[in-house]
């Protein structure tokens, strides 16, 4: 195993041990992705089509955790057999599995693709997309005070110093969509575009960094300024 590839499957153990403590990964909940420079080997025979054409991905290669997998698992156990690799085809419109980590990716992927792809052209500094569903930013979402961006990031700002830091061009918003649709993923790319976390109402949220671990830190940054704000507020 090469030794990036070796780096991305520690960083996603880490990551899913983290997401799993803080209960933000329940049942088959949460995804996540890091682009890598290796090459990895494929079965050039066997290729899976993409349903849009990623340009910049072309023979480029995404970790991502695989469909069905729980972030107990993917911390506790084997980390490999929870992970998908696959390599985007010259065409940018399909991509082939490793020769051995050949599960199916998150029924995400769409959504991780269309980030990767943007960042690949734009800014290429930016490698690690993470998905899950902190308590207290869905809690937050199901408040009509915060059904928009304005609203949310006001608060943001005004609850913790540090988010000028951690967050410079806010959070996003995302209004309900459907789990893994097309539509959802759109909505992602285009929040995603101007800042690097974006909330989902009643689902979760996702953050972007240089590396796993750099999304995880928004992620959990946001969270806490959301569970003072709900403290305080109880307090009150």
């Amino acid at each position: 195993m090469s030794s990036e590839l070796e780096k991305a499957l520690q960083e996603i153990k880490e990551v899913a041990g983290v997401i799993y403590a803080h209960g933000w990964g329940e049942a088959y909940a949460g995804n996540m992705s890091v682009i890598i420079d290796d090459k990895i080997p494929y079965n050039k025979t066997d290729k899976y089509e993409l349903t849009d054409m990623f340009e910049n991905l072309i023979g480029k290669t995404i970790v991502i955790t695989s469909s069905g997998s729980r972030m107990r698992q993917i911390s506790s156990k084997n980390t490999e057999d929870f992970c998908s690799i696959i390599t985007i085809d010259e065409t940018g419109t399909g991509y082939f599995k490793s020769n051995n980590l050949d599960k199916n990716p998150s029924s995400e992927l769409l959504a991780h693709l269309m980030l990767h792809n943007e960042y690949q052209k734009r800014r290429k500094n930016i490698k690690g997309v993470l998905h899950c569903h902190p308590d207290d930013i869905i809690i937050l979402l199901h408040l009509t005070a915060f059904k928009t961006k304005e609203a949310v990031n006001k608060m943001l700002f005004s609850i913790h110093t540090e988010a000028q830091t951690v967050i410079p061009d806010g959070a996003g918003l995302i209004g309900i969509k459907k789990p893994g649709s097309s539509e959802l993923a759109a909505a992602v790319l285009n929040e995603l575009k101007k800042r690097e976390i974006t909330l989902l109402e009643k689902h979760g949220c996702i953050s972007v960094g240089k590396d796993l671990n750099d999304a995880l830190d928004k992620t959990e940054f946001v969270n806490k300024a959301v569970k003072i704000y709900l403290d305080i507020k109880r307090l009150r």
